[in-house]
């Protein structure tokens, strides 16, 4: 190999390395603040309908023991069955699932309840978003 050739490779070599030290500044800078937020957070993968990430804020608000056990749960687990409208939660959750998907972000008031039964109103803010896997 030539020693332009050992040149160019270091180079690039190197604008990669610095490609990479700023993705990962943005994805740790990003997941730290989803992490440290005061207000609950999760995410919902919709083909399984169970939670696959959530911050503290979300754990303690339903009461959960811990993040593990958060994520064995679906979003009808830390909800009543029917909501003060008088309709059923799976049926408005649905509802609200399927418009994020033709209108957009969603926001609206929502009865939770924690692992215990205890109910609570939250406000709901929900988007649709597809993770690259």
């Amino acid at each position: 190999m030539s020693s332009k050739n050992q040149c160019d490779l270091e180079k690039e070599n190197l604008h990669l390395r610095e490609q990479l030290a700023k993705v990962s500044f943005e994805r740790d800078k990003y997941k730290t603040l989803f992490e440290v937020s005061g207000d609950a957070l999760s995410i919902i993968d919709l083909s399984s309908g169970k939670f696959i990430q959530c911050n503290d804020s979300a754990i303690k608000m339903h009461g959960v023991e811990s993040k593990n056990n958060f994520l064995n749960l679906s979003p009808s687990d830390i909800s009543p069955p029917i909501q003060p409208c008088g309709k059923s939660s799976g049926e408005l959750a649905n509802r609200y699932v399927e418009k994020a998907h033709s209108e957009g972000p969603q926001l609206f008031q929502w009865t939770h309840s924690k692992i215990d039964g205890t109910e609570f109103p939250c406000l709901v803010v929900q988007y649709k978003y597809r993770i690259r896997t």
